[in-house]
């Protein structure tokens, strides 16, 4: 915006001088010499608005590229996620509806294309509730202040749908269920910020308050890190429970669905598979995991295209300037030649 102005404001005042080019003896002022230097002047703001631009232009789509390559974590390709909401008295105890999701899981599987299904309370990029972390070893530490850590609560082959590499340690198992000790798996950073310099295989851990009466999850693997917020962020610690050990305090949670195709082949499918489980049940945002990778850049691609706009513009303005400025033959008092217009009081002289 800035450098459009800065170009607007001298082509405008070269328009504005442009009416006024015809010499006015009567005034004693011969406007074609003013004009000129205008002009002058205009082209060198011009080229260095515009060095300034493609400058500009340079290291935004550099950087948006270099965004673009970056890691989110996961595997985004050929991912589709939707949300259940699920309602009814039917549903109220968290082992109904794990029971529900587990149906619909299945049912999701029998469609053409799909490879796997998993589900979790929360989807990286999609603003991760972040919740108090509790180390058993650290207990004395962490009491008054716990960390903050994002917390998926998630179904036992959640990371191996979206492709978040287990670098120690083991992901979760089947056995992993409601009725077995509790078990959490850490991020790299997460790791790192919670056991500084130690192992965190075999830590012990609480999620989002510390209960004496609860058992403490054990630490059983830590996969690579994750970007949560956005790609141009530094991922933020996290922690992962198997939903069926935890209670999230989303009512909600998303499907996500691992096809060899891409989204929209087989988001029909999807949804009526998830319909014919229980058709009472709200079924909403089918987006690809690939719209939440683009999203977590579009304030970069808004300001690359606005930076696009501005210099097309920027090169416009002193055309337009030409095209309104009226090419009148400046009048040599001294020496006036048969072709020149002279403008005395309100007559025009040929």
């Amino acid at each position: 915006v800035t450098m459009m102005l800065c170009s607007a404001i001298p082509a405008a005042i070269l328009a504005q001088q442009g009416r006024g080019d015809l010499a006015r003896v009567g005034d004693g002022v011969v406007g074609g010499r003013d004009a000129r230097r205008t002009l002058e002047r205009l082209v060198v703001v011009e080229l260095a608005l515009a060095f300034a631009v493609v400058l500009v232009v340079g290291l935004l789509a550099r950087s948006y590229v270099r965004l673009t390559t970056v890691d989110p974590g996961f595997d985004p390709r050929n991912l589709e996620t939707v949300s259940l909401l699920p309602a009814g008295a039917r549903l109220q105890s968290q082992a109904d509806r794990i029971r529900y999701f587990d149906a619909v899981a299945a049912r999701v599987r029998q469609v053409a294309g799909v490879q796997e299904v998993a589900y979790a309370n929360t989807l990286p990029l999609a603003r991760p509730s972040a919740g108090s972390v509790y180390v058993l070893e650290h207990d004395g530490a962490s009491a008054d202040a716990p960390p903050q850590v994002d917390t998926y609560f998630v179904s036992t082959n959640y990371l191996e749908v979206m492709s978040i590499a287990v670098t120690r340690g083991r992901g979760f198992t089947t056995s992993d269920n409601a009725g077995a000790a509790p078990v959490v798996v850490v991020s790299e950073s997460a790791a790192r910020q919670l056991f500084p310099g130690e192992n965190p295989i075999g830590g012990h851990v609480q999620l989002r308050s510390r209960d004496p009466l609860k058992p403490w999850a054990t630490i059983v693997g830590v996969v690579h890190d994750v970007h949560q917020l956005a790609l141009d962020h530094q991922p933020e610690p996290a922690v992962y429970m198997p939903l069926a050990q935890g209670t999230p305090r989303e009512g909600w949670v998303s499907l996500i669905v691992r096809s060899d195709a891409p989204p929209a082949a087989v988001e029909g499918a999807i949804r009526s598979a998830m319909i014919s489980v229980d058709p009472l049940q709200p079924v909403f945002h089918l987006q690809p995991m690939s719209t939440y990778v683009a999203l977590s850049v579009s304030r970069q691609r808004f300001a690359l295209a606005l930076v696009l706009v501005a210099s097309l513009s920027l090169g416009a303005l002193p055309v337009a300037a030409a095209q309104t400025t009226p090419q009148a033959p400046v009048l040599d008092v001294a020496n006036p030649n048969a072709g020149d217009t002279l403008l005395v009081g309100k007559t025009v002289i040929e």
